[in-house]
C-alpha cells in the first residue's frame, strides 16, 4: 500500500525507494537515520531531509546540521509545504513562494505537474535542463547568499561555510512516481 511518507523503505509512488535503489546500485552508500539529527554518522557527506512532517525538527538538531554543513557536508533540504518547520525554516529564511505552472509533458500522465527548467546546472545538477515537480507551491529564501537554480524558484541553492544546501518545496522531486 503506498504511504504519505516520503522514505527510502516507501516504494510507493510518494516513497523514495527508487532514488536509494539508484543511489546505491551507483555505489552510494544510503542510510535511513532514525536517530536524532544531533547523532549524524561522521562519515555522513549528504544529508537529505525528506518533508519532514510528523515531528518538529529541535534547535539543537538545527545546530548539528549548520556545523555539518559549515564543516563541509552538504544538505539537502525538501521544505514541507504542509507542516512549518520553524527552526529550521527560521535558519535558512525559508518561506511559502509562488505555485509553479501546470504544464502538461507529452507522453507523461502527470496531470498535476510542472516541469521547470534548470538554469543553473552545477553541483546536484551537473547536466540536468528540466525538472519535473508538482504543480505547487515553490520556495523563497531571504537570504542574499541563495541562488534559485530553477525557473520559478522551485530549487535553491545555498553555501554555507565550507559546505552547501539545496532547498525544493516538497519531496516531489525525490519521490518514485517522479
Amino acid at each position: 500500500a503506498d504511504s504519505p511518507t516520503p522514505s527510502v523503505s516507501n516504494l510507493g509512488p510518494r516513497g523514495l525507494g527508487a532514488l536509494a535503489a539508484w543511489l546505491s546500485e551507483g555505489s552510494v552508500p544510503v542510510i535511513a537515520h532514525d536517530a536524532p539529527l544531533t547523532e549524524l554518522p561522521p562519515d555522513a557527506g549528504v544529508v537529505v531531509v525528506a518533508a519532514p512532517a510528523a515531528a518538529e525538527i529541535r534547535d539543537e538538531e538545527v545546530q548539528a546540521l549548520k556545523a555539518f554543513v559549515e564543516a563541509g557536508g552538504t544538505l539537502v533540504y525538501l521544505v514541507p509545504r504542509g507542516a512549518h518547520q520553524s527552526a529550521l525554516n527560521s535558519w535558512l529564511k525559508v518561506w511559502p513562494g509562488p505555485v509553479a505552472p501546470l504544464t502538461k509533458e507529452e507522453g507523461l500522465e502527470d496531470v498535476g505537474g510542472s516541469t521547470v527548467n534548470v538554469t543553473f546546472a552545477g553541483g546536484l545538477l551537473w547536466g540536468a535542463r528540466q525538472l519535473r515537480l508538482s504543480a505547487d507551491r515553490t520556495l523563497s529564501v531571504q537570504d542574499e547568499r541563495a541562488l534559485a537554480v530553477t525557473s520559478h524558484g522551485a530549487v535553491w541553492w545555498l553555501p554555507s561555510g565550507r559546505g552547501e544546501i539545496w532547498l525544493s518545496a516538497g519531496a516531489d522531486l525525490a519521490q518514485n512516481a517522479r
